[in-house]
């Protein structure tokens, strides 16, 4: 694809597509199409900034020129990590359809800034990053922009070399290719060290969402039909108790030679953290006279022991499977060959239904909320692995930092992040338009909880932050008063200190 090509594509993009970080901030402007070319691509409107909402076009001044400076960028080692960031160089034979796209949209913002990219895929695995950029990257300042991983990105030994992005100039927090509900979730007294943005395709991939086998469930008989099951979920009927009489309800031999069980997931973080997320169990409260923070407490605490404990029943019943082999030995493979009615995955896991060749239909479920509350909305809790990013303090070119990830987030919205989503996850993955219907209450749901994004700020003294401890441990093992007891006074001390850090002070009026 050539670059002049791309462009067109991302114009034409622009305005096909019904933005989902525009939803996640209220808005769902709609936006004329633009006409197909003869050589198949998109022609955009007379007038594309004029019809778009406001919103979504970065205010950069429109003559920035940064002489060529370097942009240094450090990602993660998978390559499912870096996708989204790129690779120096050209691209080679097997280059797919995003990182192609990645590759023209670098391409564009490197010329348009006049800045060159130097990307770095780390070389250490993800649970050693944090280490080597304390003993060497961050020391020898060798990058201007990290990729890290979510769960541990924003501990009190990294902070102090890390730049609040509100100070990050022409970086527009505002904007909604900015995701809203994770800013909201981080900010304390406008500081803010990490943010994800529409580049961050891997947030959409570790969305947490539950499959269901339509053939298997069509069997049980009535109650049981995809539409039914479908429409359930689509009136916002779709609640815990509701699953967990589809889970206790099935005749299921559990006898077999290959028994098919109702619910079958991985025991770590879709079993339990997924849930627990949808369910809008919040793990710490903001005083909101002075924003000062303390562990969950009162009724939400009684919600927290409610919902744990459920959770903790349902799983012990015979129906249900949960393997505990670890990641990558045996994941998903109950779901994969026919031997299950329901799954907790991630949305990306749409992809290993297809290459797993399963013959039965699928269809998307979001995770159930925990009761009815007269909407149709759910929350939807995201896999802790995903990018998040952040920007290294002591640089002399934040001007040209800030510039270049406004336009990666803002580039990665008209093209790269309706492709991702339209093309790949609904159209190639998902085979029915119900399915796609739903996916768009997962996406629209994305919600971050503040113990989440500061895990590494709050482990207790067994290395465990609050959503680990008592989402995970206490659904898995059924003592949340237990846990919750044992390490309170420690997660309150924590967050005392956190609340006292320099990093997150109010800022004095001017």
């Amino acid at each position: 694809m050539k670059p002049k090509k791309w462009l067109s594509l991302l114009l034409g993009l622009l305005l096909l597509v019904v933005p989902l970080a525009a939803c996640s901030s209220g808005k769902n402007p709609e936006t004329p199409s633009g006409s197909r070319t003869d050589d198949g691509g998109t022609e955009a409107p007379t007038d594309p900034v004029e019809t778009a909402d406001p919103n979504t076009v970065p205010d950069l001044p429109s003559d920035l020129d940064f002489k060529g400076k370097t942009i240094r960028i450090l990602t993660r080692q998978n390559r499912n990590r870096y996708q989204e960031w790129g690779s120096n160089g050209t691209l080679d034979d097997k280059a797919d359809d995003i990182d192609e796209q990645v590759y023209y949209r670098n391409l564009e913002i490197q010329k348009k800034l006049n800045v060159e990219f130097d990307i770095t895929h780390a070389t250490v695995h993800d649970n050693d990053l944090n280490a080597w950029l304390l003993s060497a990257a961050l020391l020898n300042d060798s990058f201007d922009i990290i990729s890290n991983k979510a769960y541990q990105s924003v501990s009190s030994e990294l902070l102090g070399y890390y730049m609040n992005l509100y100070d990050v100039e022409n970086l527009n927090l505002n904007k909604s290719y900015w995701n809203q509900t994770f800013i909201s979730a981080g900010t304390v007294n406008d500081n803010l060290y990490t943010v994800v943005g529409d580049m961050n395709i891997s947030v959409y991939m570790t969305m947490f969402c539950m499959f269901f086998n339509i053939n298997k469930c069509e069997a049980q008989g009535e109650g049981w039909s995809m539409d039914e099951i479908f429409d359930v979920a689509l009136q916002g009927d779709w609640t815990w108790e509701k699953f967990a009489s589809y889970v206790k309800d099935a005749e299921v031999d559990l006898g077999a030679e290959k028994p098919v069980y109702a619910f079958y997931s991985h025991t770590y973080s879709q079993a339990y953290d997924g849930l627990l997320q949808s369910f809008e169990l919040n793990l710490v409260s903001t005083d909101p006279d002075d924003g000062t923070h303390t562990l969950v407490a009162g009724t939400r605490y009684e919600k927290l022991q409610n919902a744990t404990k459920a959770v903790y029943d349902l799983y012990s019943n015979a129906n249900v499977k949960l393997d505990t082999s670890g990641y990558g030995n045996g994941e998903y493979n109950l779901f994969d060959a026919g031997e299950a009615l329901f799954s907790i995955e991630c949305v990306n896991d749409a992809q290993n239904r297809k290459n797993a060749n399963l013959t039965d239909e699928y269809g998307l479920l979001p995770l159930p909320k925990y009761e009815a509350d007269g909407t149709t909305n759910y929350y939807t809790g995201l896999q802790d692995s995903h990018n998040v990013i952040s920007v290294v303090k002591g640089r002399s070119n934040y001007a040209a930092i800030g510039a270049v990830l406004e336009l990666l987030s803002a580039y990665s919205y008209e093209g790269i992040r309706p492709y991702y989503v339209n093309t790949l996850a609904k159209q190639k993955y998902l085979d029915n338009l119900k399915s796609q219907k739903v996916m768009d209450l997962i996406l629209d749901g994305a919600r971050w909880d503040f113990a989440a994004i500061y895990a590494a700020y709050l482990p207790n003294r067994d290395g465990n932050a609050p959503h680990m401890a008592l989402w995970r441990g206490g659904c898995q093992h059924g003592n949340t008063a237990y846990r919750y007891e044992q390490h309170k006074d420690t997660w309150n001390k924590l967050l005392k200190q956190f609340d006292a850090d320099e990093h997150f002070a109010r800022k004095s009026a001017s």
